[in-house]
């Protein structure tokens, strides 16, 4: 990884790393393509390959130029939500039951409950629970009628 040469350019893959790096989505191509042959930044990564290799090129030395890989990837791997649990998250702000979302994510409730409360802190029940509330406090505010009339 070091001067112009093409060390800075380059990644090359092992045989067995091929379907972690695939899960990780570390790569805008198939990783199977790569694996024992040195492809470029940009082959790899697109556009994020390219300004990565611009970074490298311009870090002076090698420990500043392993530091911006391991911030890249410190980058990439912060931690964010599960998609299923962020369709969750946008279905039960608009009232679909937590019943029929567990169905819709073809998971069984106790899964979706285990999974939810991991990633949101709460139960899919209790979230659900809170956006009826937030519902009816907009309404309320919107509305010009006293609550009982």
């Amino acid at each position: 990884m070091g001067g112009s040469t093409g060390a800075a350019n380059c990644v090359l893959l092992h045989p067995e790393c091929h379907d972690r790096v695939h899960r990780q989505r570390l790569l805008v191509s198939k990783p199977r393509l790569h694996c024992d042959q040195i492809v470029s930044l940009e082959d790899a990564w697109g556009e994020s390959g390219r300004s990565l290799r611009e970074r490298l090129l311009a870090a002076p030395t090698p420990a500043a130029k392993f530091r911006v890989f391991e911030d890249l990837l410190l980058d990439h791997f912060k931690p964010g939500l599960d998609r299923g649990i962020e369709y969750a998250i946008e279905a039960l702000r608009g009232g679909v039951p937590v019943s029929q979302l567990a169905w819709r994510l073809g998971l069984l409730p106790r899964t979706l409950a285990r999974r939810f409360l991991a990633e949101v802190g709460i139960t899919p029940k209790r979230f659900a629970r809170v956006q009826r509330l937030q519902r009816v406090l907009r309404a309320i505010r919107g509305s010009s009628s006293p609550i009982g009339a």
